[in-house]
């Protein structure tokens, strides 16, 4: 919260690692989360928050922030990917976050 300039920002992860949902409450309000379950009882309406976007609450616009270079087509690698090595790399990084960040 900026006090002096009356407005708030939220921004999400640039791939979309963290979860981060918006939701909107029937007064008006607007609320963001990590998890969905802490907007259920607050908002009527709720999405999933984009990866590489940020929210600005003084103009109630969301834009996005960061382009990753991988986005571009031109630019995804090429050579034969060893599936073993790419199972267990998958399998590390799902049981890293399983753990709670919260």
């Amino acid at each position: 919260w900026d006090k002096n300039k009356n407005l708030f920002m939220a921004a999400r992860d640039t791939i979309g690692i963290i979860p981060l949902y918006k939701g909107w409450g029937k007064d008006g309000s607007v609320c963001f989360a990590s998890e969905l379950k802490a907007l259920h009882k607050l908002c009527h309406r709720y999405e999933l928050f984009p990866p590489g976007h940020v929210y600005d609450s003084k103009s109630d616009e969301r834009r996005l922030f960061y382009t990753p270079k991988w986005w571009d087509g031109d630019k995804v690698p090429t050579e034969d990917i060893e599936l073993l090595t790419l199972r267990e790399a998958f399998e590390h990084s799902v049981v890293s976050h399983m753990m709670s960040d919260v």
